[in-house]
């Protein structure tokens, strides 16, 4: 019976890698900043902001919002899924750490899920604490602590299927699974406060 070699594996996915330049890695890494050599994946989380701040000034309703960010994590997770599966492919590594567009896909499906949630709770936030940070990028933040919480810590199933998994789409898949635990604590927080409020 063969067994997972845990330590082995999180020494490859630190590992220091050369590869070229290419499309395929650019999408993979999310325009390099997967290379970080601190923290990448908080980094390839809060390199959506642009992405974000786009679409958001873009549309006059957070529905429209929503529409479109659920369009493109249907976009990115099908074009993450190649980019990872050649990468994986050109590195012989399942999931390094410089791969952050499982990061970018579980951010772009929280703003898609529950946009609107978080706006309130920054709106809620703001009535309580007086703060003077836009509601735009306040909810930007919210969204980004609650996954980051979900995605690090990888509660309930989450860390079984990022184990086991080792498929391109499984490098995405926990990431997703994720972001729908992260959207559910937003949603819960926002129905409270709304009521709060």
């Amino acid at each position: 019976m063969q067994y997972f070699n845990f330590n082995a594996a999180r020494h490859a996915k630190k590992s220091k890698i050369k590869f070229p330049f290419s499309f395929h890695a650019l999408i993979a890494t999310w325009f390099y900043t997967g290379r970080s050599p601190v923290a990448p994946g908080t980094v390839g989380s809060l390199a959506t902001y642009p992405l974000y701040l786009i679409v958001i000034n873009s549309v006059s309703d957070t529905f429209s919002a929503e529409k479109i960010f659920m369009l493109l994590t249907v976009i990115l997770t099908l074009l993450g899924t190649w980019a990872v599966a050649k990468l994986q492919k050109q590195i012989k590594i399942h999931d390094h750490q410089c791969i952050v567009i499982d990061e970018v896909v579980g951010m772009l499906l929280c703003f898609a899920l529950v946009m609107g949630s978080a706006t309130k709770i920054a709106f809620w936030l703001d009535y309580k604490l007086n703060w003077t940070i836009p509601s735009k990028q306040m909810s930007f933040f919210i969204v980004f602590i609650v996954f980051r919480y979900f995605d690090v810590r990888k509660p309930f199933f989450i860390k079984t299927l990022d184990r086991h998994i080792k498929k391109p789409i499984g490098v995405l898949a926990d990431d997703l699974l994720a972001a729908l635990f992260a959207s559910a604590a937003i949603y819960i927080v926002a129905s409270i406060v709304k009521v709060a409020i």
